[in-house]
């Protein structure tokens, strides 16, 4: 009985194994170290609802069976024998799952030391009922399809009343059970919100466009001032169609005192109230320069 029960805590629990293939870590290890409480309340409630849909798929498959297991024989599809081993396939997932649940259980105790779940969740993905587990879940899979296969292209058997509604109730709950199984994840760990959008750009509205003072460019004028300042040297062409000015056009010079195509400044302000040189608002600019008269 002693070896019996060592060999049961050896085959549901094994020390992980650091530095084999790196990547080998179970990802629900990932999950847990994310969030332990979140992981542990999705695995708790996957696990009760894997394990009472596994104990009603089991129920309801030998009940059938024990009563049509030979009239059922006569169908054109062996879909009895497929019943009967999802039902054995079924069984031998809920004692992995009962004990896992029971683990889970023991890490959550007030009394578990700090980092108690992950270890325990670690300690069990290594175990060879988890690798066995998820094998056989594998196979469950590839029985489900091969038992749709049959129930799309099987005919009727009057001689098994109830068999092909039966799969497909099976079937139906195993969807289910992955549907719920996935909205559990989500509501546990929703998506990762999107960055947030950079601030939307203000337009200058008409009024404050209208405000700013016009000129007429004379070049004579330009040169003179760009000599005196070497800051102005852009008032030369204009920075938003790129362009040299000519003697007579019609400028609009803005707070920071940059000046435009009268047409190149109007449609950029529409867009942006900010200058397309110093990226400073024309709001901003002019409060700044009306303050020392106010004062």
């Amino acid at each position: 009985w002693l070896a019996l029960e060592r060999g049961a805590v050896s085959f549901f629990s094994s020390e992980p194994r650091d530095g084999e293939g790196g990547g080998s870590e179970d990802p629900l290890v990932d999950v847990v170290r994310r969030d332990s409480h979140a992981a542990s309340r999705f695995i708790t409630a996957v696990m009760i609802i894997s394990g009472v849909g596994s104990l009603i798929v089991c129920a309801a498959c030998l009940l059938y069976l024990h009563f049509f297991w030979t009239s059922c024989g006569r169908c054109n599809r062996p879909v009895r024998w497929w019943l009967l081993v999802l039902t054995v396939l079924q069984a031998l997932q809920i004692p992995v799952r009962v004990v896992f649940l029971a683990k889970l259980r023991t890490a959550q105790r007030p009394s578990a030391p700090t980092g108690a779940l992950e270890t325990a969740v670690a300690r069990f993905m290594a175990s060879r009922a988890w690798r066995w587990s998820k094998n056989v879940s594998l196979f469950t899979y590839v029985w489900y399809i091969l038992g749709i296969v049959w129930v799309v292209n099987a005919g009727r058997c009057p001689s098994c009343p109830g068999i092909y509604g039966i799969v497909i109730f099976v079937i139906a709950q195993a969807v289910l059970r992955a549907t719920v199984a996935l909205m559990c994840f989500r509501q546990q760990f929703p998506p990762l919100r999107p960055p947030e959008s950079p601030a939307k750009v203000e337009a200058a509205t008409a009024d404050e466009i209208s405000a700013l003072p016009l000129e007429c460019f004379e070049s004579s004028q330009h040169h003179h001032n760009n000599n005196d300042n070497n800051d102005n040297n852009n008032n030369l062409s204009c920075a938003v169609c790129l362009s040299d000015y000519v003697d007579g056009e019609v400028l609009r010079r803005l707070p920071c005192q940059h000046i435009f195509h009268r047409r190149c400044a109007d449609e950029w302000l529409r867009r942006s109230k900010r200058c397309p040189l110093c990226v400073q608002s024309i709001t901003l600019r002019s409060k700044a320069r009306k303050l020392p008269l106010e004062l």
